[in-house]
């Protein structure tokens, strides 16, 4: 199957095109989350752009979220790190537990999050 850019939805830009600014990328995770119904995909959706807003307040953020964009009921997007030793606490704490009160309101759970972290090169 071939994925044509005109099926992919573009929901938000994130860091790459504004806010990166001169921080240092130290790592990247990867995340998509598939949903079995579109009032799940707009909550989730709903909760990254509250979260983005906070990111894009902070002065000088440890983390930003990355390109976000949706191709049918799979959401994708990245989280750019900023500072290794907080990448290195946080990169799984989408696991948390205090992460279900949010994960709950679009019925997901950890386990249901492909995600890939990637470290750059010193």
């Amino acid at each position: 199957m071939t994925i044509k850019p005109s099926d992919i939805t573009i929901v938000s830009a994130g860091e790459e095109f504004s806010r990166r600014g001169d921080k240092k990328l130290v790592a990247i995770s990867r995340v998509s989350i598939t949903f079995d119904n579109k009032e799940d995909l707009d909550a989730c959706i709903k909760a990254l752009q509250e979260s983005d807003e906070q990111l894009a307040k902070l002065d000088r953020p440890r983390y930003d979220w990355q390109l976000v964009y949706v191709y049918e009921y799979t959401i994708s997007f990245g989280v750019a790190w900023y500072d290794k030793k907080f990448f290195e606490e946080k990169k799984d704490a989408f696991k948390d537990p205090n992460h279900s009160v949010i994960f709950g309101k679009f019925g997901k759970v950890p386990s249901d999050f492909e995600v890939q972290h990637f470290v750059a090169i010193d």
